[in-house]
């Protein structure tokens, strides 16, 4: 009976000292490569591939060990013992950088936990300790890059300003516009009423309008709110401001390919703004159009859309039929993880099918087959990661008129957007 008992406890000794060796030689692995967290305490932790070699792996030097020399029952090589008392001491290793990302030079260590912050050539200057408020509001700035495609490339066909996303995507974005010099705002009824509801004759007005919009997608299908507030800047009528006419609509994507994306949008304009102040039209329109966007290579993307405004119960002679079409080109200038810079181009025109505008005389003139066409170069930049609101973009954009109908003399416009 002795003799059984004699093995057993042979056999525990050999496994808890097995244990301990591997336990050590964990210790000194993870302390060697330069990672000042805490140790895991959890008898399932293991270490990460590229510390159970040191000596290959993080270039790290056992001084006064021979690696030849194996004593361990688990096959390790045996470590000098620990300093009594002190958990993870590896004052006996040393380790040799040579421009390895992983030795203690390349970590910020953060306080506030045990997740240290790696900054392994990081591009930017803002290279930011993860728990300071700073890395908190500009996180995109404290991520180092990965090596693959960037956050550009999930962004750049959702880049442009004035045209519509084909792709339909869950968003919230606030927009402020200013517009000069808008000609003739009473043509066709497309930005305010005729004078015999509206104001007045006039004969060009400065706007500057903030825009709440919420797209709110499903597959391949998404529901459309836009809520504008305008100031107006009249040259003979008198300075107003207030809301707009509210947008609802909806879009659907026939074609949702890998190169082509294709979409059906609806758009209805209530005629919610007071309409003696310029504020409204005075009528309700539906717009039908047609979004289209191709992927020319993984980081340039075609646009292209053709909308078509149809008043309902406008004021005759002067409401009329709109065409809205544009096309444009969006593409990645750099990108990171968590940061892009996204420069947009567009082609914007409105082509004025039938109706009647006032001249500055109050002589009333036809407008049918006016054009106003508009070049508007942009930027956007996304500042990632997603954070609690969403993935952050912000982009400037402007219009210059193209002839001599033009519908503004200039535009810019400044948008803020969040998408979830």
């Amino acid at each position: 009976m002795l003799r059984p008992l004699s093995i057993l406890t042979s056999l525990c000794v050999a496994l808890a000292t097995a244990r301990l060796g591997a336990e050590e030689w964990r210790a000194a692995s993870w302390a060697a490569t330069g990672n000042r967290q805490e140790r895991p305490v959890d008898d399932r932790w293991e270490a990460p591939l590229s510390n159970q070699h040191p000596s290959r792996d993080a270039n790290v030097e056992l001084v006064g060990y021979d690696e030849s020399s194996v004593g361990s029952p688990t096959g390790l090589p045996t470590l000098p013992p620990l300093a009594p008392g002190v958990a993870g001491d590896v004052s006996e290793l040393t380790a040799h950088h040579d421009d390895d990302p992983l030795t203690p030079e390349y970590f910020q260590t953060c306080e506030h936990g045990t997740n240290p912050l790696e900054c392994v050539d990081c591009q930017s200057a803002l290279c930011l300790d993860g728990c300071s408020p700073w890395a908190r509001l500009l996180p995109f700035a404290s991520v180092p890059p990965s090596g693959d495609v960037g956050v550009g490339h999930e962004r750049v066909g959702l880049a442009t300003f004035f045209l519509d996303s084909a792709k339909p995507f869950s968003h919230v974005s606030f927009s402020w516009e200013k517009a000069w010099d808008v000609a003739a705002p009473d043509r066709s009824e497309f930005f305010w009423a005729s004078p015999t509801t509206g104001p007045g004759a006039e004969r060009s007005v400065d706007v500057n309008t903030l825009t709440a919009r919420l797209e709110l997608a499903s597959g391949r299908t998404a529901a459309v709110f836009a809520a504008p507030l305008r100031s107006l800047d009249p040259e003979f009528n008198d300075n107003t401001a207030g809301i707009g006419d509210l947008v609802t609509g909806a879009k659907v994507a026939l074609v949702d390919g890998n190169d082509w994306v294709l979409t059906h949008q609806t758009l209805t304009y209530l005629n919610t703004g007071p309409v003696n102040r310029g504020l409204g039209t005075g009528h309700v329109a539906m717009e039908p159009g047609l979004l289209a966007r191709y992927r020319w290579t993984d980081e340039c993307y075609l646009h292209g859309e053709v909308r078509y405004r149809i008043p309902i119960s406008g004021t005759k002679p002067f409401a009329g039929e709109v065409l809205v079409w544009g096309t444009g080109v969006s593409w990645i200038a750099c990108e990171t993880d968590a940061f892009a810079i996204l420069p947009t181009f567009e082609v914007v025109g409105h082509s004025f099918f039938d109706g009647a505008r006032t001249t500055s005389t109050g002589t009333v003139v036809d407008v049918d087959g006016e054009t106003a066409v508009e070049l508007s170069p942009g930027v956007r930049f996304v500042l990632g990661p997603a954070g609690d609101l969403g993935l952050a973009e912000i982009g400037v954009s402007g219009g210059v008129n193209v002839g001599d109908r033009g519908w503004a003399a200039g535009r810019l416009m400044v948008e803020a957007r969040w998408s979830f």
